[in-house]
């Protein structure tokens, strides 16, 4: 579980504030097209979720308990901090990506590289062969491209750090880690969950609970076919009291 910082939880109850305004023009966010200002209200809206700034810390304290393994792919959040602009230098920082790939690369020392849309084909390609022969790429980062159609059956562990609530996309990323391998009996999967901090003043209660059951609705799916399902339910159990929502 990782949380909004104040910044972060005071963007998003302002931009859902402005999704509940344009959805009173319209039956439902299925029919908003990605480019209409609903449609990129409600990336804005994922995207603070999935830049969530606590992410990195906890995904250095999971991949350096797991230093040593092999076979481990991350997915990252596409483009930039919805909180970087120009007023603040935002532009010239990092992607979300970029750091990730430091800190694993340079600070834990761990081989890795990118799988991205802007990779040519035939890098692409010879970074597959070299993430599933397990000898000098230990890490694979990438955003979308792993979704569908690429088979990684070596890879050992996944961590999503930013993922759709859309089923069928958490389902591919499910599907990637998931594929039978000589010598692999088990796959980890480690998502991070995003919920509003303690006392959180940018965001209204029903904001919150809406906000953590989208969150929850995928998680849910991911422990009811894991081996530590009980485990797992234990940690949220807490969270779905906070918000009434024991029946995810």
């Amino acid at each position: 579980l990782v949380e909004l910082d104040a910044e972060e939880a005071e963007l998003y109850g302002q931009v859902t504030e402005k999704i509940a305004r344009a959805l009173a023009t319209q039956e439902s966010a299925d029919d908003a097209d990605d480019e209409s200002p609903l449609g990129r209200l409600l990336r804005k809206r994922a995207n603070i979720l999935g830049h969530a700034r606590a992410k990195l810390p906890a995904l250095r304290s999971e991949i350096g308990r797991r230093e040593n393994d092999w076979f481990q792919l991350l997915y990252c959040a596409e483009g930039r901090h919805p909180l970087a602009d120009g007023t603040t230098g935002g532009l010239d920082e990092p992607t979300q990506l970029d750091r990730v790939l430091y800190m694993v690369g340079h600070e834990l020392r761990m081989p890795a590289a990118k799988y991205i849309s802007e990779t040519p084909r035939d890098q692409r390609r010879a970074i597959l062969r070299r993430f599933g022969a397990g000898e000098d790429l230990q890490v694979l980062l990438s955003m979308r491209c792993l979704d569908e159609g690429v088979d990684v059956p070596a890879a050992r562990t996944a961590y999503l750090l930013a993922s759709s609530s859309n089923p069928r996309q958490f389902i591919q990323r499910r599907g990637r880690v998931l594929r039978p391998a000589p010598g692999k009996d088990l796959a980890d999967i480690i998502d991070f969950i995003v919920v509003p901090p303690e006392g959180a003043e940018g965001l209204h209660r029903e904001t919150e609970r809406r906000m953590v059951a989208r969150e929850l609705g995928r998680v849910a799916e991911f422990a009811r076919l894991a081996e530590n399902e009980a485990a797992t339910l234990d940690v949220l159990r807490p969270l779905r009291q906070r918000y009434g929502l024991l029946e995810i």
